[in-house]
């Protein structure tokens, strides 16, 4: 066989010094009888004349144009230059691809080349420019070609079974859908959308029962994976990303109009939304009671989806709701680059459901301290080894036997809690993504609890995100404590809430609510809070009835850039590039570098203001997909604490009042200083989002490398020579120009574009995975 020449290895002398190799070396080309001949004259013909092998593939016989494919694949993997004159010619290309419609051995055939001439970069790019995709997916379309669902499966074909009845996939269905993983999982965003809708919609069908055949019964009950399986489970990753690239740039969820979600969560009158962005937004918890009426109403979004959940017994619940799911692998918040994210995962798309990352089972229980002799919370993981924190000594995936481990769990008090909802079921997608425009974020998330009778899942605590409760069935009885710190806790920073409740003791009284289904409760992030399923009292036949709990949270976690901190960061940004310096200007000295020295700094500046003013901590609604409240911040007399959110460019020109009377250079430099000696990355590790902003912003690839920000500085304090009172000077200069001549309509424009960005990538990653969980709900 031939040794594979990519571009990383020299090739072989063989195309430039040594005449062709000898038609025996081809031991696809028999040496014996008709077929022999018929290989080694076309394999003379294409090497010493000009006949295009196109036409040899067009011949009537089938077999004569099978031999042509594979002379198109052999001599590909000769030497680079041969695979780049071979990929070069797309008559070549397409006439490969239109084997697809011909007999089993000549697709098998057809394929094999395309993935000999995938093999280096210039084949790959070329391959992409044909009609190869196209083709293929029309294939697997069309159930009455040669590779259709009842293809028969060869010697070397492997069966997985998904009933015992089993369904058998063939080597050449196989080789058909690694040439598709090829073809699909190498290609741009933008080769993608030129497919068209048709073949999408029609070909993801087929793929989808491929994947579930393939994929069915891999894991054994013993956790245990054969050879074989193992196998399949490559095979089933590679068409698990066939399926989310090609389903991540269609919108798979339905929608919902923001006048909808707003009427389902805050009432039908317009005044209870201002009422609640005036008194409760990330302030104080909230109660919408909703009567039978209002919450049958056939326009309540969450009145249907209780619909599908309510009227089943717990056995049927939980088999409804865990099976068929697969595991969501988290993406990087400040990921812009969702085929970056798709190389990072590779191999982990499409596995069974991971303890911690996507499921929990936890139960909290009072214990008594030795040492106050008060009851103390503790959580209990029903596999013993786990904490919140992480999922070690807990299954690594779920399987038809942890399943039931969830069952058992459930029976002992355990609440069932799953994650990522919005990527698991359509109308919760469509909810939480309606939900992130009412309030102007990339995305919003979706937990769903399932908590037995007189059962409390999760300890007292408190969230780095606001959430809102949507009881769907049973009852639950919630506590939230009002928040103890000034400041609001920031996402992903450990939060000190709890340090600042006495939880242990009692001392501080929170509120109680009692959520029926249909009511919504809303708690703010950094408001402590609890909750427990209660009995139910005067039920008709019955003095007490035990009642489980199912709720669904829905959380807004306000990222870095769209706190107003990220904000300031990106008028700050914007305003630099657009203003014109003169060229006597001293920002120009040592060739830029005390320039973009001072802008750093003022980035380091407003980030120390932040610590201190709390309202740099607030969310940013100018992304807000609503209409615009008429009540202005002044207009509440009485209450000057309320945050201005209703008139957002007044908010911004106070926070700019603030950088400038504020931003101090002396403590910037320190902090930089003090990172830059101790080497402390971690400490200048908020800036990392920054490199968003000339990518997202003015759509090139960032001057500097943000992922190090510490190596940026380093480089600027070691190159610099220039005199520290002059450095100070020109931060003065910059600051006050830049509190002077900044715009709040050119900043909302510029802040629009990072957040369109960061939307994009997130509904990439829903439709991706909505798509690998078509089998969990219809």
């Amino acid at each position: 066989m031939f040794k594979l020449a990519t571009e990383t290895q020299a090739p072989p002398a063989l195309a430039k010094s040594c005449p062709p190799p000898c038609l025996l070396c081809f031991p696809s080309f028999s040496t014996r009888g008709i077929g022999g001949f018929i290989g080694r004259l076309l394999f003379l013909l294409f090497l010493f004349s000009s006949l295009n092998v196109t036409v040899i593939m067009n011949f009537r016989y089938t077999r004569v144009a099978s031999l042509s494919c594979e002379m198109v694949g052999a001599i590909s993997l000769c030497s680079y230059e041969a695979n780049v004159k071979l990929a070069s010619d797309i008559q070549l290309l397409n006439g490969l691809s239109f084997m697809f419609s011909r007999k089993h051995y000549a697709v098998v055939a057809a394929c094999n080349a395309i993935m000999d001439l995938a093999t280096t970069s210039v084949g790959l790019a070329k391959l992409e420019e044909s009609c190869a995709l196209e083709k293929l997916l029309s294939v697997l379309c069309d159930n009455g070609t040669p590779l259709g669902k009842s293809y028969p499966s060869s010697n070397r074909s492997m069966t997985y079974s998904s009933s015992t009845e089993g369904k058998c996939l063939g080597d050449g269905i196989l080789v058909l859908l690694d040439v598709l993983a090829i073809l699909v999982n190498t290609s741009s965003i933008e080769r993608l959308m030129r497919i068209p809708t048709y073949l999408f919609t029609s070909s993801l069908c087929t793929l989808k029962e491929l994947w579930c055949t393939l994929v069915s019964r891999v894991v054994s009950e013993k956790g245990k994976i054969s050879n074989e399986e193992g196998c399949a489970c490559d095979q089933g990753a590679k068409l698990a990303e066939v399926i989310f690239r090609l389903s991540m740039i269609q919108n798979q969820h339905i929608t919902y109009g923001t006048h909808v979600l707003e009427k389902s969560l805050f009432g039908n009158d317009d005044s209870h939304f201002e009422f609640f962005m005036l008194n409760n937004w990330e302030n104080s918890a909230a109660l919408v009671k909703k009567s039978s009426k209002a919450y049958m109403d056939s326009d309540d979004v969450f009145c249907s989806l209780a619909d599908s959940l309510k009227s089943r017994n717990i056995d049927d619940l939980l088999n409804f709701i865990l099976n068929g799911l697969v595991s969501c692998p988290p993406v990087m918040s400040d990921e812009l680059n969702i085929l970056q994210f798709l190389e990072d995962v590779k191999g982990e798309l499409g596995h069974p459901i991971r303890y911690s990352q996507d499921i929990r089972l936890v139960r909290t229980v009072e214990e008594l301290s030795r040492v106050s002799q008060d009851h103390l919370q503790k959580e209990i993981h029903f596999f013993r080894n786990c904490t919140s924190a992480g999922n070690e000594g807990g299954p690594d995936c779920f399987n038809a036997v942890t399943i039931e481990d969830c069952k058992n769990a459930y029976s002992k008090g355990y609440t069932i809690s799953l994650r990522g909802m919005e990527f698991r079921w359509k109308r919760i997608a469509a909810i939480t993504h309606t939900l992130a425009m009412i309030f102007g974020q990339p995305s919003s998330g979706a937990n769903l609890y399932l908590t037995p009778p007189q059962a409390q899942g999760l300890a007292r605590h408190c969230d780095d995100h606001c959430v809102f409760v949507c009881q769907l069935v049973g009852q639950k009885k919630w506590t939230v404590f009002p928040r103890q710190a000034a400041a609001l806790p920031r996402l992903y920073e450990q939060s000190s809430c709890l340090h600042h409740l006495d939880c242990e003791s009692g001392a501080c009284e929170g509120a109680e609510f009692l959520l029926s289904e249909g009511d919504i409760l809303y708690v703010p992030r950094g408001c402590a809070h609890e909750a427990h399923t209660v009995i139910k009292d005067n039920v008709a036949g019955a003095d007490k009835v035990n009642e489980f709990s199912l709720h669904l949270t829905l959380s807004i976690e306000v990222e870095p850039p769209f706190e107003w901190e990220g904000f300031a960061h990106v008028a700050l940004y914007s305003w630099s590039r657009a203003r014109t310096w003169a060229a006597s200007d001293q920002f120009r000295c040592n060739k830029g570098k005390v320039h973009l020295m001072v802008l750093n700094f003022l980035h380091v500046s407003i980030r120390l203001i932040a610590h201190s003013n709390h309202s740099f901590r607030k969310a940013c609604l100018v992304g807000a997909f609503s209409k615009p409240l008429e009540l202005k911040y002044g207009d509440v007399a009485g209450n000057e604490s309320l945050p201005m959110v209703l008139d957002q460019k007044a908010f911004f020109l106070q926070l700019i009042d603030t950088i400038n009377d504020m931003c101090n250079f002396y403590d910037a430099f320190a902090t930089v200083e003090s990172a830059v000696k101790e080497n402390d990355s971690q400490s200048l590790e908020w800036m990392m989002w920054l490199k968003n902003l000339q990518e997202a912003v003015d759509d090139i690839k960032g001057e500097k490398d943000w992922s190090n920000p510490l190596d940026i500085f380093k480089e600027l304090v070691e190159v610099d020579k220039t005199p520290f009172a002059e450095i100070e000077w020109e931060f003065l200069k910059v600051k006050s120009a830049f509190c002077k001549e900044v715009v709040f309509e050119d900043v909302t424009e510029k802040y629009k574009l990072l957040l369109g960005r960061y939307m994009t990538v997130r509904n990439y990653y829903t439709n991706g995975m909505l798509s690998l969980h078509h089998t969990a709900y219809k």
